[in-house]
């Protein structure tokens, strides 16, 4: 009842429920063992109508799913955050060169949303213990704040990837770095439609603590 009570006030998703479904599998075989077998001949065709039909839907949803998320199609089931990582990777790694050369610290990627963004760069990058979350601003961090100690990242620059550069965001900027850069608009390819864009920010001087100061642009 517990667990019923907090879906309704917490953020879930369908893949955690993925496991349960090996054992499920099990008793559903059953099931449909014992319908086959029915000595009622009427029942009996009911059963392989039935599981035909459920085959035969769960091969559609499937095969619409993997089509939605490699060529965007149809729209309205288009997943928005799909594709063009792996370039927004390289952009971003040509900027971090930069950052190193110029202020000769090795900067660290900031991606500034739950996890989306810090876990595919950190993949591409092949650098996932460079790469954090917002808990570096101060939230709550999800699985970040379990594996990645802050201090690490005192005193050096990043570069922030951002969404949308809103006031919200930029002012937690402000509070934990000496100086923030404008924001550098990247357009990310997509396989179909039109392109998405995010910002870099170059930022340095982080420092894990608030800061109250103002900070300079």
């Amino acid at each position: 009842m517990k667990l019923a009570a907090a879906s309704f006030k917490t953020q879930i998703h369908v893949n955690w429920t993925a496991p349960a479904f090996l054992s499920l599998s099990l008793g559903a075989a059953m099931i449909e063992l014992d319908g086959l077998d029915a000595p009622d001949p009427v029942r009996a065709v009911r059963w392989r109508w039935g599981t035909g039909s459920a085959i035969a839907l769960c091969g559609l949803v499937i095969v619409l799913g993997h089509i939605s998320l490699a060529w965007g199609v149809p729209d309205s089931l288009a997943y928005a955050h799909a594709g063009g990582w792996q370039a927004l990777a390289e952009r971003v790694n040509v900027v971090r060169a930069q950052v190193q050369k110029q202020t000769r610290e090795q900067p660290f990627v900031l991606g500034m949303d739950k996890y989306n963004i810090a876990a595919e760069l950190g993949f591409y990058l092949r650098t996932p213990d460079d790469c954090v979350n917002l808990f570096a601003t101060g939230a709550q961090g999800l699985g970040y704040r379990y594996w990645t100690e802050l201090r690490k990242f005192e005193g050096r620059p990043a570069i922030a990837v951002v969404p949308e550069p809103t006031a919200e965001m930029m002012a937690q900027l402000r509070l934990h770095f000496e100086r923030v850069g404008e924001p550098q608009q990247v357009h990310v390819p997509r396989y179909r439609g039109p392109n998405r864009q995010v910002y870099l920010m170059i930022c340095t001087g982080y420092h894990a603590a608030e800061s109250r100061q103002p900070k300079s642009r």
